[in-house]
């Protein structure tokens, strides 16, 4: 199983049509503040890091153990568009 399929899987997706990494994000941003709590709208946007230019590209900060699953694996999602994108050369 791919990291594309383990991150719907994990969020409950996998039998949506069309989901996709977008989907699989913004369903995390929704579940956080259900399984952390007294989250702000501020500390939840703290949570959350994406940052293209080195590894990990995506952490979040905060006592997520249940959604792990997702985060990991949406982590190593993020990291292979990232890396394809490098892999091309610039035109």
């Amino acid at each position: 199983m791919d990291f594309k399929e383990a991150c719907l899987k994990a969020a409950k997706l996998d039998k949506t049509e069309g989901a996709a990494i977008q989907h699989a994000f913004l369903g995390l941003m929704v579940t956080i503040p259900a399984v952390v709590k007294g989250i702000t709208a501020d500390s939840l946007k703290n949570m959350i890091k994406i940052d293209i230019m080195k590894e990990p590209y995506l952490t979040i900060e905060g006592n997520v153990a249940d959604l792990a699953d997702v985060v990991q694996n949406l982590a190593e999602w993020i990291a292979g568009y990232v890396k394809a994108l490098m892999a091309v050369p610039e035109v």
